[in-house]
């Protein structure tokens, strides 16, 4: 689906951590889908009750909805990064970019989720937190976290595989657009 063509850009792969696929398949589909499940179908076909059935439906459905949003990984070009998703991929002008570190605070915030998911799929969506605003965060693996701060003050926090090879890259790119001020705290 996403191919690493210099003339595409750079892809940069966001797997799920260990922790993050054992709450998406074992804790979400064993017990927020096929359990919920399998008990409304006992209630159905024992009890002729119908409205149980509707459980496994709207879990289904956040199953589904997260599974479009999710990030898959990140594009890389001279003039923009891209956040790639089943549905919906963003997209941030280097330009835009005012400084990257990869040494964010975020973990230690407490964070109020506006429009999130955090466990299914990792952590992503539209967060607040006291001490910055509004967050957009996209991360499948908190061990690779990087912060990039836009020169409207807004921060997105990623978490590409090769952390090290993103942060270098895309320091060379905005060096290479005149963007001097964004150097990485490494």
């Amino acid at each position: 689906m996403f191919k690493n063509k210099s003339a595409e850009g750079h892809f940069f792969k966001a797997s799920l951590a260990h922790k993050a696929k054992l709450v998406t398949y074992l804790v979400g589909y064993g017990v927020g889908f096929v359990l919920p499940l399998l008990l409304s179908l006992v209630f159905f076909f024992t009890l002729k009750i119908e409205w149980p059935l509707l459980f496994p439906l709207i879990t289904g459905v956040t199953f589904g909805v997260t599974y479009l949003y999710r990030p898959l990984g990140y594009r890389l070009t001279t003039s923009e990064l891209e956040i790639l998703r089943p549905r919906g991929s963003r997209k941030i002008m280097l330009s835009d970019i005012k400084s990257i570190s990869d040494n964010p605070d975020i973990l230690n915030q407490l964070a109020v989720g506006l429009w999130r998911s955090a466990g299914f799929y990792g952590t992503f969506g539209l967060f607040w937190t006291k001490k910055y605003g509004q967050v957009y965060v996209y991360l499948t693996n908190n061990a690779n976290i990087v912060e990039i701060v836009r020169w409207d003050g807004r921060r997105i926090y990623l978490s590409p595989d090769d952390k090290a090879k993103f942060i270098a890259l895309l320091t060379e790119y905005l060096g290479a657009a005149g963007i001097n001020s964004a150097e990485p705290s490494l």
